[in-house]
C-alpha cells in the first residue's frame, strides 16, 4: 500500500543537467523530496527507475522507464511509458502513449509521487501555494487528506449547528480490500483505491469533499445534505462502484464497497462524534452484506 509504511529507502537522482529559469517548473507535492523544483527545460524529460531517465526516482510503484513530459514552446504534456501502475492527470490514467496536454496547476502522479505544474515567472507564490495544497493532499489518491477532514468539519459543525443547516458525511469502506491485496498484490490495490476515488468523485458535487480517511477508508462531507439526501447520493457511489472493474496492469478487478453514512444533530458537536455515527451505520451497512448502505 502507499500510505507511506515501506521502509524501502527512496532516492531521487538529480536532472541531468538543468538549470531553473523562467520555464515551466514540476513542484513535487508528495514523495521523497517535497517542495523540490524540477524545471522543464529540456525539450524530453523522462522519468523513471532506470538510471538513464532524465529524473531517475528509485522508489515502489515507479517503472523503469514510467513517462516523459515533453516541453514545445512554453507548452507542457505528458505520455505514459506503457507503466505498470499508470501515469495519473488529475486522478485520470492516461490511456495509450499519445501525448496529454497540461495545464498550470495540473497535479500528475508517478506511482507513490505527485507533482504540480507551475509557471516559472511567479514561482515562489506557486511554490508557496503546493507547499500549503501538499500538506492537505493524499499522496497515494488524490482525494483530501485526513488533516482536511478534521479542518473542515472543526469549521462546519459549528457553522451548520448555528444557522440550523443540514450536513451529513459518508463514511466509506472497500469490501475485502485485504483480498485485493493478497490475490492482485499491493500495487494494485493502490490502482483500485484511485479508481475508487475517481468514481465516486464523478457523481460528487462541487460543494462536496472526499476525504482519505484511513487505509481504505474514505469520507465525504456534504454540506447541505439531509440524511435523505445523502443516503440516495450512497447508494449511487456503490452503484458507480460495482458497476464497472478497475484496470491494474493488464488485470481487470472487481471490487465493492460499504458505506456508513450521518447526519449532524445537535448533541453531535465534534468531528469525533460524527464519525462515530457513520462508523457504526458502516458496520451495519457491512453485517447486511456488503456493497450496500446504512
Amino acid at each position: 500500500m502507499g500510505d507511506g509504511n515501506e521502509s524501502t529507502t527512496w532516492v531521487v537522482e538529480p536532472l541531468h543537467g538543468s538549470t531553473e529559469g523562467d520555464e515551466p517548473t514540476l513542484v513535487m507535492i508528495a514523495g521523497p523530496e517535497i517542495g523540490r523544483h524540477i524545471p522543464l527545460d529540456q525539450p524530453s524529460m523522462t522519468v523513471g527507475r532506470d538510471a538513464a531517465c532524465e529524473l531517475s526516482i528509485q522508489m515502489p510503484g515507479v517503472s523503469r522507464n514510467h513517462c516523459e513530459f515533453v516541453t514545445k514552446d512554453g507548452s507542457v504534456g505528458v505520455r505514459d511509458l506503457g507503466s505498470t501502475n499508470g501515469t495519473w492527470v488529475n486522478e485520470k490514467r492516461l490511456a495509450g502513449n499519445m501525448v496529454t496536454a497540461l495545464d498550470r496547476g495540473d497535479l500528475v502522479h508517478v506511482g507513490g509521487i505527485a507533482f504540480k505544474l507551475v509557471g516559472g515567472g511567479d514561482l515562489e507564490q506557486e511554490y508557496h501555494e503546493a507547499v500549503h495544497n501538499m500538506m492537505f493532499l493524499d499522496g497515494l489518491t488524490g482525494a483530501r487528506n485526513r488533516r482536511f477532514l478534521m479542518d473542515l468539519l472543526g469549521r462546519e459543525i459549528p457553522r451548520c449547528l448555528r444557522h440550523q443547516r443540514p450536513l451529513s458525511v459518508m463514511l466509506v469502506d472497500v469490501d475485502h480490500f485485504k483480498d485485493v491485496n493478497d490475490t492482485h498484490g499491493h500495487l494494485a490495490g493502490d490502482d483500485v483505491l484511485r479508481g475508487i476515488v475517481e468514481r465516486i468523485q464523478e457523481i460528487t458535487r462541487e460543494e462536496d469533499s472526499i476525504t482519505r480517511y484511513g487505509g481504505d477508508e474514505f469520507v465525504v462531507v456534504m454540506p447541505e445534505s439531509t440524511l435523505e439526501g445523502a443516503m440516495v447520493y450512497a447508494q449511487r457511489a456503490c452503484d458507480v462502484v460495482a458497476e464497472r472493474g478497475f484496470e491494474s496492469a493488464d488485470m481487470r478487478i472487481s471490487a465493492t464497497i460499504s458505506i456508513g453514512v450521518a447526519e449532524l444533530k445537535p448533541n453531535l458537536t465534534t468531528p469525533e462524534a460524527l464519525l462515530a455515527v457513520a462508523d457504526r451505520a458502516l458496520y451495519r451497512a457491512k453485517d447486511e452484506g456488503r456493497n450496500g448502505i446504512a
